[in-house]
């Protein structure tokens, strides 16, 4: 049974508690829902590279070396901003194969959502402004949550 892999899922079960919160605010709490939407962003952001980090981590454990734990910690930790690229890139490392896969399963449409969500997210940690809104962002989301189930699909299958 894996441990590691799955424990994303908290921050999107985080992001829809908070959607939901949000929707319930009145008009004149407008800016709070802002706020609220760019949080989600940022955690939709770090679902992704909490998936990524814990299916590679779990992987390599499976070896019982801790060296290529250490190791995959190490390159993992260099590679943020979840891009399909960036993502497709970690998986080439273990097998080509992987990449394949997902370059396969990311369209156009994944690759904009997460796109989307890396270039807000980078906006909102910046201190740009980010005009992201919940209508915007819960699709986005959910192309996130579907990613993340296809790379554990792709790394444990």
């Amino acid at each position: 049974m894996r441990s590691r892999a799955g424990a994303h899922q908290s921050l999107f079960d985080k992001i829809d508690s908070l959607s939901k919160i949000a929707t319930g605010l009145p008009v004149e709490m407008e800016l709070i829902k802002a706020e609220l939407c760019k949080y989600c962003c940022i955690l939709a952001s770090a679902a992704i590279d909490l998936c990524i980090e814990d299916c590679l981590l779990e992987y390599g454990e499976k070896g019982k070396d801790q060296r290529i734990g250490a190791f995959i910690k190490k390159q993992i930790s260099r590679a943020r901003n979840p891009t399909i690229g960036t993502l497709c890139g970690m998986l080439e490392s273990f097998d080509q194969k992987w990449k394949v896969r997902l370059e396969t399963y990311a369209d156009d449409t994944i690759k904009s959502d997460i796109g989307s969500i890396v270039h807000n997210r980078n906006e909102i940690a910046h201190g740009r402004n980010s005009t992201i809104t919940f209508g915007r962002l819960l699709p986005w989301i959910k192309t996130a949550k579907g990613l993340c189930g296809e790379i554990e699909r792709i790394i444990f299958s």
